[in-house]
């Protein structure tokens, strides 16, 4: 094997949508299909809107499968992951650079990013990151990587000895919103993929939404969409511990966060096309991140100063967060009828 080796990934230029915060894993591949000549990559990302909330446990997460590509492409992506007993970290490592260079490929790799030099949370606390591994030389000791996300947007060196010290990290709990859950060598790719219409891929985002986030049935005690939001409503009424909202705004935060992923998405395909029906559901989609940004805020001066005061006040912008989103499930099926 070579000691050396560069994807011509490296030398692209890059943009990134402000809607994949958190979402550095989607980001990855939308940049690794960009690569690949993908016109209209970000259409391919599954940005589909998530809520389902069990009122036995009041537990809230998102379904399985969505911080990928849409259904139609999952296929085309490949990712591992070795418990330490599996394999070890170094033998990842060389099997990861001798697939890259064998197959001309550049790869997505999960990484705790305490360890990355150039972030701007560098030995300050833990996190579960992704970036995209590209090229490397063992004679200098050093990777070369892509890691295309705020607040650095980074593509350079990285030495050799940190990048694995990152990917074999246990990412310790440490009280932040990314830690918590081990590394374990994760490394992905995405095989070559054809090229669809936007229409085609819109309306299959639009699909998934309405028949899952705005579902009108659901399980015994679980809830999805708006029905998840309204129980959530009564639950908050009857919260009276400021640790109760902070464990409620950690797991909320990930939920208002598709938000400004699905608005993106709408952007990107008003782009390629005018629709005044889908300018209304984008208009609609801003008014919600905005709705949820003050829930979010008000849920963390709970945490810090619980009162009755606020909580109301909490209570009546949650109210007008479900008045919204039954507008955008009106706007919603008239823009899938028409496309």
């Amino acid at each position: 094997m070579a000691n050396s080796y560069i994807n011509k990934i490296f030398y692209n230029d890059f943009i990134f949508y402000p809607g994949f915060e958190t979402f550095c894993y989607q980001n990855c591949q939308r940049i690794l299909l960009e690569a690949q000549g993908i016109v209209h990559s970000e259409l391919y990302i599954n940005a589909a809107l998530s809520l389902v909330y069990n009122k036995a446990t009041n537990d809230i997460f998102t379904r399985d499968g969505i911080r990928t590509l849409l259904p139609s492409y999952q296929g085309k992506v490949k990712r591992f992951f070795y418990k330490s007993t599996e394999k070890k970290t170094k033998e990842v490592f060389f099997n990861n650079i001798e697939f890259m260079k064998k197959n001309d490929r550049a790869i997505i790799v999960g990484i705790d990013s305490y360890y990355l030099k150039y972030v701007t949370n560098y030995r300050k606390n833990h996190a579960r990151h992704t970036l995209i591994l590209c090229g490397f030389d063992l004679d200098k000791k050093e990777v070369y990587v892509i890691d295309w996300y705020p607040d650095w947007y980074y593509k350079g060196i990285v030495p050799i000895e940190d990048f694995l010290v990152g990917r074999e990290s246990e990412n310790p709990y440490d009280g932040t919103m990314f830690s918590g859950s081990s590394i374990e060598n994760n490394w992905a790719y995405i095989s070559d993929i054809g090229s669809a219409e936007p229409k085609v891929l819109i309306k299959e985002l639009l699909d998934i939404i309405l028949k899952e986030y705005y579902a009108n049935d659901s399980c015994i005690g679980i809830l999805y969409g708006i029905k998840a939001l309204k129980a959530l409503k009564e639950y908050i009424k009857g919260m009276g511990i400021a640790d109760e909202f902070m464990s409620l705004y950690r797991k909320l935060n990930h939920i208002s966060k598709r938000n400004m992923l699905f608005c993106q998405y709408l952007e990107c395909y008003e782009n390629i096309t005018n629709i005044d029906e889908l300018y209304e559901c984008i208009k609609i989609s801003k008014k919600i991140v905005d709705d949820w940004n003050i829930i979010l805020m008000l849920f963390l001066k709970c945490s810090k100063a619980f009162s009755d005061k606020i909580r109301g006040k909490l209570l009546q912008r949650y109210e007008i967060l479900i008045e919204d989103e039954e507008e955008r499930k009106q706007l919603l099926i008239k823009l899938y009828k028409i496309i």
